[in-house]
């Protein structure tokens, strides 16, 4: 059994007994709260957004989360606050009776699910790191509960997408520059993306082509350079040509034993392939490395670092 499968089961485990102590009326009208300021929430926080932007001058994307956990939270204190004047007023022979009790023990396990639905679906959503996004996906029971909430797909990806692909749209320097990007983060969960690699080699020869050059041959050893430097900008939190010990690109080739006369660098972070690929011919010193007459080989190291986008080194040799 799965990690995350056992812990679906013991949330749900824990709601069915909060629903015995609790009975089955005060767990309907919570539940009742829940489901409808979460929809409520869905119906009105663009209009909180809208005000939130104006107002603070946030810019859209992140006053969509802001706008929706404002709304929601409001209007689940408004529903428990109506259920505290209300759910006492119910007899205690009714609220103690066994049938209340063990009535409440199903509603509420409903609850918890619907509840890790939620999360199920928001990490298959938003772009979390993929260790984590692998682990639902794997899951028996996580799998099942977020495709049946999937109808939230969209509404999700409205309210957090936005952020996430701002914060990583595209992040490029110089070629041989000397410029170094403080990421203020670090990611060590961090995998190979072989297909995006591929990718990339097929857009580069593509535009080689166009412009009457002949293609690049990926060769192993430089694509095993350029892994190793694009796992470590994610690692150590950076983003450069020059590593934190001083080593340039071309000393790297050097320890990774690429024999090279003329050698050349491109660095990007990007959500994906085209993102990057784009922002890298739109740039004059990538464009020209790309379309260098003097390289023959090329490595491409893809790292996919989840939420923080994919780290891309492209380096060519003669």
């Amino acid at each position: 059994m799965k990690y995350v499968d056992l812990f679906i089961i013991l949330v749900v485990c824990f709601y069915g007994y909060t629903g015995y102590r609790y009975g089955f009326l005060r767990v309907l009208f919570d539940m009742t709260a829940l489901i409808a300021s979460f929809f409520i929430a869905l119906v009105s926080y663009i209009s909180v957004s809208s005000y939130i932007q104006r107002s603070f001058g946030i810019r859209e994307s992140f006053s969509l989360i802001i706008g929706f956990f404002i709304t929601w939270t409001v209007a689940e204190v408004l529903f428990y606050i109506v259920v505290q004047l209300i759910y006492p007023k119910i007899p205690e022979k009714i609220r103690n009776s066994k049938i209340n009790k063990y009535g409440g023990i199903l509603p509420s396990a409903t609850k918890g699910l619907f509840i890790i639905s939620l999360f199920a679906v928001t990490i298959a959503t938003v772009p979390f790191q993929s260790g984590l996004k692998d682990a639902v996906n794997n899951s028996k029971i996580g799998k099942p509960l977020a495709k049946n909430v999937s109808f939230l797909n969209t509404n999700l990806d409205k309210i957090f997408g936005g952020a996430f692909k701002e914060a990583t749209e595209f992040v490029t320097i110089k070629p041989e520059s000397n410029e170094t990007i403080d990421l203020g983060f670090t990611v060590t969960d961090v995998n190979v993306d072989e297909i995006s690699e591929v990718e990339m080699l097929e857009l580069v020869n593509k535009e080689r082509v166009k412009a009457g050059l002949g293609t690049l041959v990926m060769d192993e050893k430089i694509v095993a350079v350029a892994r190793k430097h694009s796992v470590d900008m994610f690692v150590r939190g950076y983003f450069a040509h020059e590593n934190p010990d001083g080593l340039s690109p071309f000393d790297r080739m050097e320890a990774g034993g690429v024999k090279f006369l003329a050698a050349g660098e491109n660095l990007a972070l990007a959500p994906d392939v085209d993102k990057a690929h784009v922002g890298l011919m739109n740039s004059p010193g990538h464009r020209a490395n790309i379309l260098s007459p003097d390289f023959n080989k090329v490595g491409i190291g893809v790292i996919d670092g989840g939420a923080y986008g994919k780290m891309f080194t492209q380096n060519f040799t003669d």
